[in-house]
C-alpha cells in the first residue's frame, strides 16, 4: 500500500506542469529577445552602410567639385596672365605705330617692313607673337549707304563693291557674276541704310527678314564689325569667308590707302560705270611700280610706294582722276588691327585689337578689342 495521498501526487504533477509552463515562457522570452536584438543589429548594421554610403558619395562628389572649381580656377588665372602677355603686344605695336608716324608722317606702304610681318617674342613658358596690318588696305563696307544719283545705280563706292565681289574668287574656282554682285551690293546698302524703304535690284529690309525661319531685323546703321555682314541677304558663309580678307568695318569718311591695298582690292578701281573688276594684269603692274621687287630683299629694288593719290592715278591705265573714284583713295593709314596671339603652357589665346592713331600727334587709341569679329591679318599675295 502506498504512504502517497493521491492529492499530494495531483500537486506533484501540478508543479511539474508549471515549471514546464514556466520554462516554455522563459524560452520563449529569450527567444523574442534574440530575435529583436538580432533585428536592432540588422538595422544598425543597414544604418551603418548607408552612412559609409553616403559618406563616400559626399566625398566623391566633393572631390569633384573641388577638381572643377580647381581647373576653372587655373584657366581663369592663366587666361589673365596671357592677356596681360597680349597687352604687351599691343604696346609694342603702339611703339612701331608712333614711331612710323615720326620717321615718315606723309604716307604708309607695304614696304615700310612692318606690316603683315609677325613678330615673334619667346616666353620662359611659351612663346607670343603679333601681326599689324592696315585696316584701310581694305574695303570699307560702312561706305555703301548712300543713294546713287540718277540715273545711276550706284555710288561710286557701291560700284568698288560690286567689283570686289567679283574678284573674289570662291572655291571650285568660281566668281559671282555681275547680276549677282549688284543684288548682294543692294541688299547691303538696304542693311546699312537709315530708312526702311527697300530698294530695287536686291534691295532687303524688315519685310524680307520677318518672313525668315528665324526671323530678324537689319541694323539700318552702320556695322561695328564685318562678322555682321553674315546677316545681310544673299551673303553665306561661302562669300563671306571670301570677302573677309578684303573688307572692314570703319567710319564711313576713312580712305582707302592704294600703298597698302592688295591686288584683289585694287581690281575695285575702274572706271566710274564700269563694273567689272580691272584687268589683274594691270593690277599687277601698278603693284610692281608701287612696292618694287620685295622678294628680293634689295633695298635698291625696293620702291616706297606712291607719294600722292595723283601718282597713282598716274600708274593707273585709267584716264584721269575724274574717272575713277579718287575722293575715297589715300596713301596714309590710321587704322590698324593687330592680329596678337600665344602659346602660353600648352594654350593658345588669341585677340584682335583695333588700334586708331591720331595723324597730327600719334596718339594710339584702342577702338575695339575682341577674340573675333574684326577680321584677321593675312600674309596676303600682293
Amino acid at each position: 500500500m502506498s504512504l502517497v495521498s493521491p492529492s499530494h501526487n495531483d500537486s506533484c504533477r501540478r508543479r511539474q506542469l508549471d515549471c514546464r509552463q514556466a520554462n516554455h515562457q522563459n524560452k520563449q522570452q529569450k527567444r523574442q529577445q534574440n530575435n529583436r536584438q538580432n533585428k536592432q543589429q540588422g538595422a544598425a548594421l543597414i544604418l551603418a552602410l548607408m552612412i559609409v554610403v553616403m559618406v563616400t558619395m559626399l566625398a566623391t562628389t566633393l572631390g569633384s567639385d573641388f577638381l572643377v572649381t580647381f581647373r576653372r580656377v587655373e584657366n581663369q588665372l592663366l587666361s589673365q596672365q596671357a592677356l596681360a602677355f597680349l597687352r604687351g603686344t599691343e604696346g609694342i605695336a603702339r611703339s612701331a605705330l608712333q614711331a612710323d608716324l615720326e620717321s615718315n608722317p606723309d604716307k604708309d606702304h607695304i614696304s615700310e617692313g612692318w606690316l603683315n610681318m609677325t613678330q615673334e617674342f619667346p616666353l620662359e613658358q611659351g612663346i607670343i607673337s603679333g601681326t599689324i596690318c592696315d585696316l584701310q588696305s581694305r574695303l570699307n563696307i560702312n561706305t555703301l549707304a548712300g543713294v546713287a544719283t540718277a540715273p545711276k545705280l550706284f555710288t561710286p563706292d557701291q560700284e568698288m563693291f560690286v567689283r570686289l565681289l567679283q574678284a573674289v574668287q570662291l572655291p571650285n574656282e568660281e566668281f559671282l557674276d555681275q547680276q549677282q554682285a549688284e543684288e548682294i551690293t543692294t541688299a547691303v546698302a538696304d542693311w546699312l541704310d537709315a530708312d526702311d524703304l527697300v530698294r530695287s535690284n536686291g534691295g532687303a529690309e524688315d519685310g524680307h527678314y520677318a518672313d525668315l525661319e528665324l526671323p530678324y531685323r537689319p541694323a539700318n546703321v552702320p556695322m561695328m564689325n564685318i562678322s555682321e555682314l553674315r546677316w545681310v541677304k544673299g551673303i553665306d558663309d561661302v562669300i563671306f569667308r571670301a570677302l573677309e580678307p578684303y573688307i572692314t568695318a570703319l567710319p564711313a569718311n576713312v580712305s582707302l590707302n592704294v600703298n597698302t591695298a592688295s591686288s584683289v582690292v585694287l581690281q575695285t578701281i575702274n572706271e566710274l560705270t564700269d563694273l567689272q573688276p580691272f584687268n589683274a594684269s594691270d593690277t599687277e603692274n601698278i603693284i610692281s611700280d608701287r612696292d618694287g621687287d620685295l622678294a628680293s630683299g634689295d633695298l635698291t629694288l625696293i620702291n616706297t610706294g606712291f607719294d600722292s593719290v595723283d601718282d597713282f592715278i598716274a600708274a593707273h591705265t585709267t584716264a584721269d582722276a575724274t574717272t575713277v573714284n579718287s575722293g575715297r583713295l589715300g596713301v596714309k593709314s590710321d587704322y590698324f588691327l593687330v592680329d596678337s596671339s600665344t602659346i602660353f603652357i600648352d594654350r593658345k589665346y588669341r585677340i584682335f585689337t583695333v588700334l586708331h592713331r591720331e595723324p597730327t600727334n600719334g596718339k594710339i587709341s584702342v577702338i575695339a578689342r575682341a577674340k573675333s569679329g574684326l577680321g584677321q591679318c593675312y600674309a596676303l599675295d600682293i
